[in-house]
């Protein structure tokens, strides 16, 4: 069965025109008008943004971010469009943007609107419309670090105007400004008084500007800095920029309203409880009597299943607190397999029972379990498959919106992950209903992060001075995202240190919220109800559950060895599963000169002080295209384990390891495959598997005959029905691959060909018959020319390879001058003797011993035997390897061929790169494509293409003349259509490495594992010595059946 090459390429078109709904053109890498001089009297603030004392100002308390409507209607559209009582603050404001808080005019914020300034639409990030310039930092700050100070003439000030339209009706209410994110720090004036200031970037800040207001011409002001001191608390992984990037609204409710309201649910058997707090505030100058409370539940937004009301009375400029406890029957439990949703209708009237103040909140009920060194969720042994994710959209940045956050959840579904950890901050108030209705667990996290002090020593969790700043933090990401129940568990921050600060922090928690486990990672230890770790080397003997706060690391052409924690994870029951680090790339759309398309990273948008290619670490591109690596994660992540009982009687298992019942939507198929082409399939029909049960199932693959030499695998498919937007689809969700014991093939009958001669000439060995013609270079003890059909087949040589192109991990653990130590060594061979041998009536052998200049002198020896057949067979041997450090980073051969031997075969791993410790999931069989199609430019060129466990693999013109390599056992195997060096000479961008007029061919023995970007920084020989043995057929695809050729056994003596 042949499959055609990377699906992923056509996929990465559709995907772009998907991304045409964003208005906005790529990110500007020019820059707009910026005020640069400094005025006589610049503006007088308080020194807020740089008194680490101070982090809010006539802020409101952090909430739940329920949505309050006039009636009950109107909530239960959660469309603040039909509300009276909300105006929408986004949209155009007009601006003007300063180099330094010193060149910001004084009293500014009390001028009236100016026509004269220029005009932008929020939400945005100013940098990508040309008004600076965004900087990413993996770790450490944009600025240079000297805490607490802030710097002044760098540190960019957006001062915007925007008139504010009061409606008459809202002059018996109280108005509030709702910014749900602003960064980063930024002052709140209205009708040029202060009324409030707020430095957390990611919390919804919510003033009270009522007090501001005037009859008619109102206006708002704010003044955003770039950085403040709370920048030190917020050094995150991600690039830095400046705007109103959420929501902006105000709001006017009245005197007496809802002020917040805690739901907390658990299970208990079948029964579903929730314990609901309900504050009410009074601002008005007046009591009240006969107030009434009124909760309703509802399963799917008609079923009522709970209806209670109380009256109370409140007096004025107060507050009070109502508690509703209510038991659900025949509950159905929230979870990420069946995330059953309970609406929430709270409805605060008055004593004539006229509604005052209502909302509808979606909730759901589930228990969660954690002290008993397993993470229980209703009382099932759960495993995280989660992911790391970011806020960033590639043309908009920090801008994300409801359609790409459901087009993320419904992709991460798609490819079994059941979980998110918010890195490293909370994000935006849709995407935890979005991840509620999907199914996605949440690992929520406050918005600090002090690495950059910590890598200096500094650590701030012990320091008092600052521990409102820690708990604030805290308070808020937790009031705002309490009552959502896939929010599984807390993280107080990252980084943050380990000091009475964060122990305060989770203490408040541990106060609030008995339920949910919290937890911290910092400097690589842990503290709170999990053991949060990296890997395998930081987990100790505990009576916590293990949770991969990193699993690991898909930074550019990586992740390898998530294999193994997987398995470590899948096989113990303390360990609870991790997070992928990343979703997606932190890349911008950005255009050449020419007007092309590439994904941009840090220092191209010339600013110098950005970590390159560190935003490269997602298993999809910015743009949601996948990466070979999303395949591997999917394949792990699985809800079923096949297992054979007994290959040779086709009987496997299959285990559901779903925890809940899915009823019978899962479809159970088998393939038997020959060399790569399906000769038998089936199903299996009438199987039902409940979850958590197992099955023994049979495929019968002995009623035909094996023919000798030939591969046969077996394939056990399960595909789900799932109904996604009114629409059903068939989605795989289980994928197992088995091979079968393997007979010999045949051996050629060389008496069948024409006889070789051999002929010696000056410094070159010429070896031929009428298929195929030779020539060694005897000074190099090399293959430098193959003649077949009178077509040259060589540009280059056929030469040893200990080189690949650094990958970003490579270069992050600091092993580039290593590897480059390795690129010329296969041109650095002394030779020590070389024998030719004629005296064989079937084959002519040439033996080169030689030294490699390793560390020490490393023998090294090459056995070429050449066929009549036209078959050559490459032997290399490499002994003490065990002089070595390390290994080289391959070991293999490399050559080049004219691009016109273009079509590309394969039989082993594929259609998608894969690697020794990243290939589980992308199954042996035959592949065909062009060379060409494998030049899929990664963001930043290294090590790509690579294919593993290759049984042979073929280059053909379009005449039919073909090169072919097969192993004495599986080796790895490339063709890249340029010089494989250009991946590491110094080109940025994928973009930038061209097709050449060759293709290049390498086979490989050996190369160092991808790693995950935290651990495998050595590579120390397995054995004293290889022995890698490959051979090479040229043929014509007229005279020779190339797919029975192909079974043919390695010649033997």
């Amino acid at each position: 069965m042949e499959k055609k090459g990377n699906p992923f390429i056509y996929l990465f078109g559709i995907i772009c025109l998907l991304t045409t709904h964003c208005k906005q053109d790529v990110p500007k890498q020019t820059i707009e008008k910026i005020v640069e001089s400094k005025p006589k009297n610049p503006i007088t603030l308080p020194n807020y943004w740089k008194d680490p004392k101070v982090m809010e100002f006539g802020r409101e308390a952090p909430r739940s971010d329920f949505k309050p409507f006039e009636t009950t209607e109107k909530a239960q559209s959660q469309s603040f469009q039909s509300s009276a009582y909300h105006r929408s603050l986004n949209g155009f404001w007009r601006y003007q943007y300063f180099t330094g808080p010193d060149y910001v005019p004084g009293e500014i914020e009390k001028s009236p609107i100016n026509i004269n300034w220029l005009e932008k639409s929020f939400p945005s990030c100013i940098e990508l419309g040309g008004i600076g310039k965004p900087i990413f930092k993996n770790y450490g700050l944009p600025f240079e670090s000297n805490y607490p100070q802030v710097p002044m003439d760098s540190n960019t000030v957006l001062v915007l105007q925007k008139p504010l339209d009061i409606s008459t009706q809202w002059k018996s209410r109280d108005v509030f400004a709702v910014f749900e994110g602003i960064s980063s720090a930024y002052f709140v004036y209205v009708n040029g008084q202060l009324a409030g200031y707020n430095e957390d970037s990611k919390a919804v800040s919510e003033f009270n500007i009522s007090p501001f207001l005037k009859d008619e011409n109102n206006m708002i002001s704010l003044i955003i800095f770039r950085w403040s001191d709370a920048s030190y608390f917020e050094s995150h992984n991600m690039w830095s920029m400046t705007g109103i990037y959420r929501n902006s609204y105000l709001l006017a409710r009245p005197k007496c309203r809802i002020k917040d309201f805690y739901a907390k649910t658990d299970v208990q058997g079948n029964q579903g409880i929730l314990d609901l707090d309900v504050q009410v505030k009074n601002n008005a100058a007046e009591n009240y009597s006969g107030y009434q409370l009124q909760v309703q539940l509802f399963q799917d937004t008609t079923k009522e299943v709970f209806n209670k009301t109380i009256t109370f009375d409140i007096n004025q400029q107060s507050e009070i607190k109502k508690n509703i406890v209510a038991q659900i029957k025949n509950v159905e439990t929230w979870s990420d397999e069946h995330p059953d949703a309970y609406y929430l209708f709270i409805q605060l009237k008055n004593a004539q029972g006229e509604t005052q103040e209502a909302t509808v909140y979606l909730i759901g009920f589930n228990s969660i379990q954690y002290k008993s060194k397993s993470l229980l969720v209703n009382h099932k042994l759960l495993k995280i498959k989660g992911v790391v994710r970011h806020e960033f959209h590639p043309i908009t940045g920090y801008v994300v919106d409801k359609d790409w956050m459901a087009n993320d959840a419904d992709l991460m579904k798609l490819n079994n992950i059941n979980a998110v950890r918010n890195s490293h901050y909370p994000q935006d108030p849709m995407w935890y209903t979005t991840a509620h209705q999907y199914g996605l667990y949440l690992m929520d996290e406050a918005n600090l992060n002090t690495s950059s002090l910590l890598s200096q020593n500094i650590d701030l969790s012990s320091d008092t001075s600052v521990s409102k700043i820690y708990l604030q933090r805290v308070k808020n990401m937790f009031e705002r995202n309490k009552n959502y129940c896939n929010v599984l568990t807390w993280s107080l921050g990252y980084n943050c240190g380990l000091g009475d600060n964060t122990k305060q922090a989770y203490q408040y928690i541990k106060s609030r919220d008995s339920k949910r486990p919290v937890s911290v990672q910092s400097n690589l230890k842990s503290f709170g109800d999990l053991a949060l770790v990296n890997s395998e080397d930081n987990i100790s003997n505990g009576t916590k559950p293990v949770l991969y706060y990193r699993m690991s690391s898909n930074a550019g052409n990586g992740l390898g060895g998530l294999t193994l924690v997987w398995d470590h994870i899948k096989n113990n029951d303390n360990k609870a599963g991790g997070f992928i680090e990343d979703w997606a790339d932190q890349t911008f759309f950005m255009k050449t000169n020419k007007g092309k398309l590439y994904f941009g990273y840090g220092g191209n948008f010339s600013e110098t002080n950005s970590d390159s290619f560190r935003c490269v670490n997602g298993l999809m591109t910015s743009n949601k295209t996948p990466k070979a690596s999303l395949k591997i994660a999917n394949n792990l992540f699985s809800p079923f384990t096949v297992s054979a009982i007994d290959l040779n009687k086709g009987l496997f298992e299959i285990k559901n390891d779903h925890l809940e019942n899915h009823g019978d939507v899962f479809n159970y198929f088998w393939t038997v495959v020959e060399n790569g082409d399906k000769i038998k399939e089936g199903k299996f029909e009438n199987l039902m598997i409940d979850a958590g049960q197992k099955k023994t199932v049979h495929v019968d693959y002995n009623s035909f005959t094996r023919n000798p030499g030939s591969e046969y695998t077996i394939l056990i498919t399960i595909n789900k029905k799932s109904l996604n937007n009114g629409m059903y689809r068939f989605v795989i969700v289980g994928l197992q691959q088995f091979i079968l014991p393997k007979s010999a093939g045949k051996p050629i009958n060389q008496s069948a060909f024409q006889k070789l001669k051999s002929t010696e000439e000056n410094n070159s060995i010429h070896i031929s018959n009428n298929l195929y013609s030779i020539k060694i270079d005897k000074n190099k003890g090399l293959i430098s020319s193959w003649i077949c059909k009178n077509k040259e087949l060589l540009v280059t040589p056929i030469k040893p390879n200990f080189y690949r192109a650094p990958t970003d991990n490579d270069i992050y653990l600091n092993q580039s001058n290593e590897i480059n130590f390795w690129k010329t060594l296969g041109d650095q061979l002394t030779i020590v003797s070389q024998t030719l041998e004629t005296n064989h009536p079937d084959y002519i052998n040439y033996i080169v011993k030689a030294t490699l200049p390793a560390s020490s002198l490393l023998p090294i020896e090459f056995r070429y035997r050449f066929y009549p057949s036209a078959d050559v067979v490459l032997e290399m041997k490499i002994d003490h390897l065990d002089q070595l450090k390390n290994m080289p980073p391959r070991i293999g051969w490399i050559f080049e061929m004219p691009a016109v031997f273009g079509t590309v075969q394969w039989y082993g791993r594929g259609p998608l790169e894969s690697y020794q410790d990243r290939k589980l999931g992308l199954n042996i069989g035959l592949y065909k494509s062009t060379a060409s199609e494998f030049n899929i430019p990664a963001v930043r060129p290294q090590e790509m293409g690579n294919k593993s466990d290759v049984r042979w693999l073929s280059l053909k013109t379009f005449e039919g003349l073909y090169l072919m390599a097969l192993g004495q056992s599986e080796f790895e195997a490339n063709v890249l259509p340029f010089n494989y060096n250009k991946l590491g000479t110094g080109y940025r961008h994928g973009i930038d490495v061209i097709n050449d007029p060759t293709n290049t061919v390498i086979l490989d023995y050996y190369q160092w594992p991808l790693g995950d970007g935290y651990s495998n920084k050595s590579h120390p020989p397995s054995s004293k010595s290889i022995h890698f043995t490959i051979r090479l057929t040229s043929q014509d695809e007229s005279q020779s059946s190339i797919p029975s050729h192909f079974t043919e056994s390695l010649l033997t003596n």
